[in-house]
């Protein structure tokens, strides 16, 4: 059976049918929410610090402190994209109601929006201190995000 080795720093549920952890031991692990058998795994190259599910439950995207995000197929947890640019560890990600773009909050003070292939669209600079969350407006045209900083941005 596949477990963390380590804390787990971020968790995610989908619809009673799936859980994702995000853990200090560099895995992001998918279970079965029912039997709470692990399914399968990815993996980052260091800490991995927060995941979140698709709205439709098909992609799971995961941030690192390996400066890297990553978008994973659910089940399989089959990497699809990695999304660079980042300086620093990133520890939020957030994927759009459609699936096609991921934001992340960085400790570079950056928040970025990518398209769901890893190409990054913008980079929204304004925070002073580390950026450590990030969300998608109800309506999915705004991105808000807080930091160190004691700020919320939109």
């Amino acid at each position: 059976m596949i477990q963390h080795q380590s804390p787990i720093s971020g968790i995610d549920s989908y619809q009673g049918k799936y859980i994702a952890t995000a853990g200090y031991d560099n895995r992001v692990i998918l279970w079965d929410q029912k039997t709470k058998i692990s399914l399968a795994r990815g993996y980052h190259d260091h800490l991995a610090n927060s995941c979140k599910f698709s709205n439709c439950g098909t992609l799971l995207v995961s941030a690192g402190s390996d400066h890297l995000a990553r978008l994973w197929e659910v089940p399989s947890m089959k990497l699809l994209a990695v999304f660079y640019d980042h300086k620093d560890d990133v520890e939020k990600i957030v994927i759009s109601s459609d699936g096609k773009h991921v934001a992340t909050a960085s400790r570079d003070n950056i928040v970025r929006l990518f398209a769901s292939d890893g190409r990054l669209i913008r980079r929204y600079i304004g925070h002073e201190m580390d950026v450590i969350s990030v969300a998608f407006s109800e309506d999915g045209k705004e991105l808000i995000s807080c930091g160190d900083d004691g700020t919320i941005r939109i």
